[in-house]
């Protein structure tokens, strides 16, 4: 695959486009490709010149399906942005996966981590939180360091996280004793935290059906569960607002 990345940056309107992307010229209007050969050069566009490649689709499906070809080409892994899903009702047992998956993915992008984005044209103009505010809000864990454990456990419940007994799925944490369970967006596996006082004297992956330990970690990053969240300091901002915003009789 790499040869064909290759052979595309030296062959005729190919090497064009590049020349082009060089220049900073945008954007860029590319017609008569097939599914595949839009794949290859996303691909190849990736490969040559290093950069970020967004490649915007008609809807969900199709951005999944053609993120398969254009991961096997460039031989890299690929973030999905799908569209959120409005629920305007409490269901307590909803799922959230497609929450945590965009969650993930827009930390990746506010992060500068993603190579790769497939997304849709609903889901780029759907309102989500600043990057600014993402990256504030992502806690690095690393092991050796202090921690108070009960602000760590309340920053999990303003993010969104359930309580659970044990962790099974994204978006839960466990407390027993010292030693702290959760399942964040960004993790592929649950992580858990042992602490000594307010010291974390280990942490690792394990895998939530054996609840084993399956990899040491030396550090982790806890991502809110949801893209809607309330926090002490995001709370005492919207009073603020709310407060310039009230008009006296």
């Amino acid at each position: 695959m790499l040869s064909l990345s290759t052979f595309l940056r030296d062959a005729g309107e190919f090497k064009e486009i590049f020349k082009k992307l060089s220049a900073g010229v945008s954007p860029i209007v590319v017609s008569g490709l097939s599914h595949i050969h839009k794949a290859h050069l996303a691909a190849a566009i990736r490969r040559v010149t290093g950069r970020p490649v967004y490649c915007i689709f008609a809807d969900d499906f199709a951005a999944r399906n053609a993120s398969r070809d254009i991961i096997t080409l460039a031989q890299e892994d690929a973030h999905i942005l799908i569209r959120r899903e409005f629920t305007f009702y409490d269901v307590e047992n909803a799922s959230h996966d497609w929450e945590h998956e965009r969650i993930a993915t827009l930390y990746a992008m506010a992060d500068a981590r993603a190579g790769l984005v497939f997304t849709s044209a609903t889901a780029l103009m759907q309102r989500t939180l600043p990057p600014a505010l993402l990256l504030e809000h992502a806690i690095i864990l690393k092991s050796g360091h202090e921690y108070v454990l009960d602000d760590v456990v309340a920053r999990l419940a303003a993010f969104g996280y359930k309580r659970a007994d044990i962790v099974e799925t994204q978006g839960q944490f466990a407390l027993r004793g010292g030693i702290l369970d959760f399942f964040s967006p960004s993790m592929k596996n649950p992580v858990r935290i042992e602490f000594w006082g307010d010291e974390i004297d280990s942490m690792g992956e394990f895998d939530p059906d054996t609840q084993r330990r399956i990899a040491n970690l030396t550090q982790t990053t806890l991502l809110p569960a949801l893209e809607t969240f309330m926090t002490a300091d995001i709370r005492e901002k919207l009073t603020q607002k709310l407060s310039q915003l009230e008009v006296s009789d």
